[in-house]
């Protein structure tokens, strides 16, 4: 998904066993709290939440990548516990 660094509030939908999906994003939280008034109006039996959600280049490997071409360094290939 292409989301612009604008569009930072999101609306999640709840799923069982810990999942999520992604609604729909808005540049102000406001135009995020009106659409899920709307939501809840129609949808009865599922669960929204709204959450502030910026874009990091940690969330996306293939940009992380590309910064680390440009900085002359690798990417982790894993990332290691600490020893005990």
């Amino acid at each position: 998904m292409n989301t612009s660094p604008l569009h930072v509030w999101a609306i999640i939908r709840l799923l069982p066993k810990m999942q999520r999906v992604v609604i729909q994003r808005f540049r102000r939280r406001n135009d995020a709290e009106s659409y899920l008034c709307i939501l809840r109006r129609y949808v009865h039996d599922a669960r929204f939440v709204i959450i502030f959600d910026p874009p990091s280049s940690t969330t996306n490997p293939e940009a992380h990548s590309k910064n680390c071409e440009k900085s002359g360094t690798s990417p982790p290939s894993s990332i290691r516990a600490p020893n005990d």
